[in-house]
Order: structure tokens, then C-alpha cells, then sequence
């Protein structure tokens, strides 16, 4: 029995403001049959929001049409602050092909998804990971580096030129690209986006933190320990602490049980304490439950199932250190199946 088509996309916006502009997102988006929002992450201090989007090829492409159409007409990215990387109002916008359809069929639309965007709102599009060929611009930070202030001058190299939609060549096409940025497009494995809180305000220690522990390490020749991990550290004025905020690109290579495990070692050799740990968005029942089995020999719990493990593994991650986490509301498979009454196993 062939199952039914589910893509998962996941928009972030330049934009942290819990206010009418983002009500009036989700309320058009509700609107939209063939695709449900099944998440929402703002955060005031990073001035970003996450949407998580999960449904068919037609729904996702109404979506996505109506989130640009709203932000088009409400973020001016000249007065953007915040603390997180970025390059445009909706800066990246990840699609990840979740089952019911295969890799090419996703790149194909994304390709021409990618095309129309760029089309009816002047904006450019950088494809990037499995829509990108050119090894020198296939991911995030190689084409997000030099921010949104240094997106018009390095759009002007021939080696930069987005993939889709305009170029800085004419007056009307400069002041867009000013007021939108550019919207970083592309098929990509499912990705967990992770931060761990320290009891600190001072940036430096949580930056260095994360040249430890990222693959790229301290971009000097130095890897760092882990294998498909992408870190940076920063202060959040909302939470009073500084932050290592990660993503990982594949979590069964380099998973945050072990990153979490390795940073509280760390921490504790500089008297740092861990506060607790952030999810941003979703993430796999998988993480949570190996966690689950970690405290319960820590506890010596023996023969427990995936409900009994669940909250132990939230307790062992300190998942609700710094915001509330409901399993119904932040595990992948959990939301889908509550929201779309779809069993997905991933």
C-alpha cells in the first residue's frame, strides 16, 4: 500500500515579535487544505521565528505562497537586529521529503517552487544541500556568511549569483533585495535544532564552547569533536544566559544526547553550571527515548517502555529547564500523528 505523500518545510522567518503579523500567518495558513502547521518557535532575543509545515506538494507550494505574500507586505529587513545569522525576511526554508515521495520528485518541486517564489516577489533564491550542486555554495554558512549587510556586494560576483531571481543590476532590483534580503531554499534530511543554556552572561566561554564541539572548529584548520554539527554561541537578553545553539545535520551520525553529555563535561571542568537545554521546533522520538534509556540505568529501571522512557529522557536533557516541553506537542511523530492522525515511522 503506497502511503500517503508528507513533506515536511520548515520557513524561518527574520521576525520574533509574538504580534499580529505572526497571528495573522497562522490564521491564513489554517486556512490552507493539503498542509497543516504542526509548530511554531518564536524567540524575541534571536528576532526569529520557526514554522514547521507538514502536507502534500499542493498544500506546501499555497503555503509558502501566502507566508511570502504577509511578510512581503510586513518585514523590512533594513531595521532587522537580532541575535541569529541571517540573510533575508524568510532566510531559510528547508523541505524535507518525510515519505509517499521520492528524492527526485521533491528536488523537482523545489526547484519549481523555488522559481515562482522568485518570480512573483522579486526575491532572490540560493538553492542549497540536495538542490545545490556547486560544492563551494551547498550549505547554510557558505552562503549566509557575510550576513544580510554584505548580501548586495557579494551578489554582484559572478560566483554568487543566486539560482533563482534578481540581481543587483537595477535600481528597482537593489532596493528589493533590501528589503527582502534572500531566502536560502532546498532539500535537506530531517535536522534537529538544539541549544543548551549555561549560567553565564559572558558570550566568549559559549563561543568557544561551540568551536570545540562543531565539525567546522574554530574555522582555523582545528576541527572540533563532532561530525555533522553546526554551533554557535551568543548571549539571549530574553533568558538572561548565554546559549550554544546547534543544529545537527544528521542525528544518528552525531546525536544531542552525546553533544549534551560531552558540553556538561566541559561546563563542569570550567565551573560553568548547565542550566537545561532548548528544543527549537520538532525532533525524533528516537533522541528523546535513547536519553530515557540513559537515565533509566542511571536509575537502575530496568524492562520500561517508550511512554515510561519518554519522561525520562526529557528529565536527563533538562528539556524543561528553559520553556515547557510536551511530548505531544515536540516529538515529530507524536505531532503528526495527533494533528494529521498519520503514522509515520521514520
Amino acid at each position: 500500500m503506497m502511503k500517503k505523500e508528507l513533506i515536511e518545510c520548515i520557513p524561518n522567518i527574520s521576525y520574533g515579535l509574538n504580534d499580529n503579523m505572526l497571528h495573522s500567518i497562522v490564521q491564513n495558513l489554517n486556512k490552507i487544505q493539503g498542509q497543516k502547521l504542526i509548530h511554531m518557535d518564536s524567540n524575541e532575543g534571536a528576532n526569529r521565528t520557526v514554522l514547521t509545515l507538514v502536507g502534500n506538494r499542493t498544500g506546501i507550494r499555497n503555503a509558502l505562497l501566502s507566508l511570502f505574500q504577509i511578510t512581503s507586505q510586513n518585514i523590512d529587513m533594513r531595521k532587522h537586529q537580532g541575535a541569529h545569522p541571517r540573510i533575508g525576511m524568510v532566510d531559510v526554508c528547508p523541505i524535507v521529503p518525510l515519505q509517499g515521495i521520492s528524492l527526485k520528485e521533491t528536488l523537482d518541486f523545489t526547484r519549481s517552487l523555488s522559481q515562482e517564489i522568485a518570480e512573483q516577489f522579486n526575491i532572490p533564491i540560493y538553492s542549497y544541500e540536495h538542490s545545490q550542486d556547486q560544492s563551494y555554495r551547498k550549505h547554510l554558512p557558505q552562503i549566509r556568511k557575510g550576513g544580510y549587510e554584505g548580501l548586495i556586494e557579494k551578489m554582484k560576483k559572478p560566483e554568487w549569483k543566486p539560482d533563482f531571481g534578481p540581481l543587483p543590476n537595477s535600481e528597482e532590483n537593489i532596493l528589493a533585495i533590501q528589503k527582502y534580503g534572500a531566502t536560502v531554499l532546498g532539500v535537506r534530511p530531517i535536522l534537529i535544532a538544539y541549544n543548551v543554556s549555561i549560567k553565564t552572561d559572558n558570550t566568549k566561554i559559549a563561543q568557544q564552547l561551540a568551536h570545540e564541539i562543531r565539525s567546522i572548529g574554530d574555522g582555523k584548520g582545528n576541527r572540533g569533536a563532532f561530525e555533522a554539527l553546526r554551533a554557535i554561541g551568543w548571549y539571549i537578553p530574553e533568558f538572561e544566559h548565554a546559549q550554544i545553539s546547534m543544529n545537527f545535520l544528521n542525528y544518528k551520525i552525531t546525536s544531542p544526547l552525546e553533544v549534551y553529555d560531552n558540553l556538561k563535561e566541559k561546563c563542569k571542568s570550567l565551573n560553568i553550571e548547565v542550566i537545561g537545554s532548548e528544543l527549537v521546533g520538532l525532533i525524533p522520538q528516537e533522541v528523546i527515548v535513547k536519553a530515557g534509556e540513559k537515565m533509566a540505568k542511571k536509575l537502575d529501571r530496568t524492562e520500561l517502555n517508550t511512554d515510561q522512557l519518554i519522561p525520562l529522557g526529557i528529565d536527563y536533557l533538562q528539556l524543561n529547564a528553559i520553556k515547557p516541553f510536551n511530548p505531544e506537542l515536540h516529538i515529530l511523530e507524536k505531532v503528526i500523528k495527533n494533528v494529521m492522525n498519520i503514522e509515520l515511522s521514520l
